[in-house]
């Protein structure tokens, strides 16, 4: 059973490893292009939008795909009861959006954000209508399904944006691009997955039950994720919150756009053998080893070629992002680390662990943004950011080894060799920073180089260490298996 949901798991996380793949080179490319066409404020009024419309989103978080997925016999009259719920609190939550747009401008002194936030309302509305069969795609871990879904919906608002910002050069690219993505979700969820959805209201009180819980931790994660939005555009302005949207954003591009597809991956999993601890635990390891062979690398890379990565990839006026994108990524480690508990929790049916985790957490992490974003700016922000995964980490990594009865040798089996072959490849590109060449080609140098010595180091490492057994071990007998096949063919 063990073997045949790791293999799921594993097949699921290459189809949404690939989906990521996808929709970060088209970020990638939308924001070189973007970058150039548009300001920092352009970018900084959109951030600050788009936390006014997650906070109003909040009255509509309710998980409700999270408990279908979770409720492995889940009938028609659940997925009809999660369909009917979300439309109410969405229209509550559209209404309520349109109402406060005037409100959130008057505030922020404003008035352009009064016009974006009633199209986002509408586009809360538009969302709320959203087939709620498509949870099928993932709790069925047909992730190749989920592939097309998604990756059509990214190219969808990609192809209005960059257009339109090539042509009008203001922020309403930036809005007609996401309004154009979730219009093209509300289609494609019913043209790709043929459950048609009825009124019903028979098993609300179960789903509220369960999602109830979750609520409270999407509220938590909206203060982790957007206060900052909130006191940067407040303190400092649209212009410098614009600075530090775009940073989070190169800073996580990697942690966040790999860890979150294998997360989602490994969450249906998680549920079928989460009355077995040991499988459990068995397949978290498993999962969290090929997070940490992916996030640590690239977060640390990050940070090292952020001084070639920002000028040639961003443009000069965004120069000053460099030490904020350095400081984000390497919290963004610890972060993308601790986030797979948070599935592990959810399969046990324990959210209230993630509930007392993400208290704890904001409880740390609010009075250090505000003390150090009104004393140090947006620097200050990036450091609040890191100092509070410095605090959580270990305590979120003690709760979870008592959860599964995790041994500190195995995490650290788990953490040792990439973290010891990232020091190695950052102490290999450091000292051609400098070199006089195209920035260009020393930026992509950097990265030849910088992969190399880690894949060498971890290589290395693996062979004094015994050849045990691991992910790392799995990934070269693959590779060989490829270039046999290769050859013979």
């Amino acid at each position: 059973m063990t073997q045949s949901v790791n293999a799921s798991i594993a097949k699921g996380a290459v189809w949404m490893l690939a989906l990521r793949f996808c929709v970060k080179g088209i970020s990638i490319v939308s924001i070189m292009i973007l970058a150039r066409l548009l300001t920092p404020e352009d970018f900084g009024l959109m951030a600050l939008a788009t936390s006014v419309y997650a906070l109003v989103e909040l009255f509509r978080a309710f998980g409700f795909s999270t408990a279908l997925i979770q409720k492995q016999n889940a009938s028609r009259a659940h997925y009809d009861s999660a369909w009917t719920m979300q439309v109410i609190f969405s229209v509550f939550a559209s209404a309520l959006l349109f109402v406060a747009a005037s409100v959130a401008a008057d505030y922020y002194g404003d008035s352009r954000l009064n016009g974006i936030l009633q199209v986002m309302a509408l586009i809360i509305l538009i969302n709320g209508f959203k087939n709620i069969g498509i949870v099928q795609f993932k709790k069925r871990m047909t992730f190749n399904k989920e592939f097309k879904y998604q990756l059509l919906i990214k190219i969808s608002g990609f192809c209005v944006t960059i257009p339109l910002a090539w042509y009008l050069q203001t922020y309403w690219a930036l809005l007609a691009g996401m309004f154009m993505g979730n219009f093209s979700s509300l289609i494609l969820s019913y043209v790709m997955q043929n459950y048609r959805p009825k009124l019903c209201l028979t098993e609300w009180r179960e789903l509220l039950g369960f999602s109830s819980w979750l609520l409270l931790n999407n509220v938590l994660f909206f203060i982790n994720n957007h206060s900052q939005n909130f006191i940067l555009g407040k303190v400092s302005g649209s212009n410098v919150l614009g600075l530090y949207s775009i940073s989070n954003e190169v800073a996580t591009m990697t942690t966040n756009e790999i860890v979150a597809p294998i997360n989602a991956a490994a969450y249906p999993g998680y549920a079928k053998i989460a009355h077995d601890k040991e499988q459990l635990k068995q397949s978290y390891l498993k999962v969290l080893s090929s997070i940490v062979l992916i996030a640590v690398p690239s977060a640390i890379g990050i940070a090292a070629i952020a001084p070639l990565f920002v000028p040639v990839l961003l443009g000069d006026k965004w120069l000053e992002a460099i030490p904020v994108i350095q400081i984000i990524a390497l919290g963004s480690i610890m972060t993308s680390i601790s986030t797979n508990s948070g599935y592990v929790y959810l399969a046990l049916g324990k959210q209230k662990i993630t509930t007392f985790i993400m208290c704890f957490r904001v409880s740390i992490f609010l009075p250090l943004l505000y003390y150090l974003t009104v004393s140090y700016g947006v620097i200050g922000a990036a450091y609040s950011t890191l100092l509070a995964s410095l605090v959580l980490f270990p305590i979120t990594q003690t709760i979870l080894k008592k959860q599964l009865g995790i041994k500190w040798s195995e995490l650290t089996s788990v953490l040792f060799k990439p973290i010891i072959s990232a020091i190695f490849m950052v102490l290999a590109i450091l000292p051609i920073l400098e070199v006089p060449m195209n920035q260009l080609a020393l930026m992509l140098f950097a990265i030849v180089l910088g992969g190399a010595v880690f894949l060498v180091s971890m290589y290395i490492l693996w062979f004094f260490m015994g050849k045990k057994e691991c992910i790392e071990k799995t990934m070269l007998i693959n590779i060989k298996h490829r270039i046999w096949k290769g050859r013979s063919s």
